[in-house]
């Protein structure tokens, strides 16, 4: 027997609630990553990725393994390390303008300069309905949904079953619910559920054959709105605005838009300097020392001296460079290697605003200020 002596009933019943009740899981923090966010990946300015936080799921990415649960609790913009803990990756809010740049390319895309010309040549404002035919790959969907805000609504039509399908899923995915998708060849005009005659407030095209669908959009636009034709040939610009014009349009004006994305990187300018100088002193001297080699040949030994005397001038002129310079890191800027854009050509018009009839009351006068009798039962002024 033991010799312990008994427990009061008031220690037994606290024992058996702490073993029973656990402790509360921790929720993250307002404002974090939590499970169930869709989050872009930025791991260098050549991949960035959309990922979709599952519980028990991991994102594989070029710089290792990264377990979706070191994500959640996070801020944005705080490095998340794989799981040997030696790389680390950004995760960032979602958003229409980094989704351009991580999407699956299902087609050729729009990207920011093209995507700004166009919500800015509609004059798209929050609470407008807008109608997009060519969904692709979603890029201009997301960031028509976001300019145009709860209150506002997009409709997009698609051709392509399969593609229809997929932007579909993932408009749902992403949460945009001011984003009705149809599966429809505009060549038959741009009817949606719940709407009908002229609902849109602009319109944007982006098909092989605009032409075909100039009559439908003055049945679908409210008059003297804007509508904005994408081509990538130069002959679909001159078809369109020419039976444009026939049709009534107005205002008809054809842009391009052509940018170029400049990094900015850092490094130290001398070490630059020295590496030339470096360059200059070896690999002139190679050169030099095969012209001179030919100790028969006038022209060599005339080539080589020249030679000496520019490497010579250019390593003078280098250690110069070197004395003016900044120690340390230095910042500069250039083009970067690929520019994410392509040729194409936006055609913004203003719809027809139908003409009405006008009352003309005519009166004549006749010479010395009397007024004749034309009509109406009108008798002499």
């Amino acid at each position: 027997m033991s010799d312990a002596p008994p427990q009061q009933p008031e220690a037994i019943e606290q024992k058996e609630e702490e073993q029973t009740i656990a402790e509360p899981e921790e929720l993250p923090e307002e404002g974090t990553i939590k499970f169930g966010d869709t989050i872009i990946i930025f791991e260098n300015i050549d991949r960035i990725s959309v990922h979709q936080l599952v519980q028990f799921g991991r994102y594989d990415g070029k710089f290792g393994t990264f377990y979706n649960m070191d994500f959640v609790g996070k801020h944005y913009g705080e490095p998340v390390y794989d799981n040997r803990k030696t790389n680390h990756v950004f995760p960032l809010k979602f958003c229409s303008k980094l989704w351009t740049l991580a999407l699956d390319k299902r087609t050729q895309v729009l990207y920011l300069p093209d995507i700004a010309t166009i919500i800015n040549g509609l004059n798209v404002q929050a609470g407008d309905v807008i109608v997009e035919a060519g969904t692709g790959s979603g890029s201009l969907s997301h960031a028509f949904s976001e300019a145009l805000g709860p209150t506002g609504h997009l409709y997009t039509f698609e051709f392509h079953e399969e593609r229809a399908k997929a932007a579909k899923a993932e408009f749902d995915a992403h949460g945009l619910t001011n984003v009705t998708s149809t599966h429809r060849d505009v060549a038959n005009g741009f009817a949606a559920d719940g709407v009908e005659g002229q609902y849109a407030d602009g319109l944007f095209l982006d098909v092989p054959q605009p032409w075909i669908a100039l009559q439908h959009i003055i049945d679908t636009v409210k008059p003297g709105h804007m509508f904005v034709s994408f081509s990538p040939c130069i002959e679909q610009v001159q078809r369109t605005v020419t039976e444009a014009a026939q049709l009534g349009y107005t205002d008809i004006v054809t842009e391009t838009v052509s940018t170029i994305v400049y990094d900015r990187r850092s490094r130290v300018l001398l070490d630059a300097i020295e590496q030339t100088i470096t360059q200059l002193e070896t690999g002139g001297k190679t050169v030099e020392k095969r012209l001179s080699k030919k100790i028969d040949d006038d022209e060599a030994q005339r080539m080589a001296a020249e030679a000496t005397e520019r490497r010579k001038r250019s390593v003078e002129v280098m250690r110069k460079v070197r004395e003016t310079l900044p120690h340390g890191d230095t910042v500069h800027t250039m083009p970067m290697h690929e520019q994410a854009t392509h040729t194409g050509y936006l055609s913004f018009m203003q719809t027809p605003i139908a003409a009405e009839p006008v009352k003309v009351e005519l009166v004549v006068f006749e010479r010395g200020g009397k007024r004749k009798n034309r009509g109406r039962g009108r008798g002499r002024g």
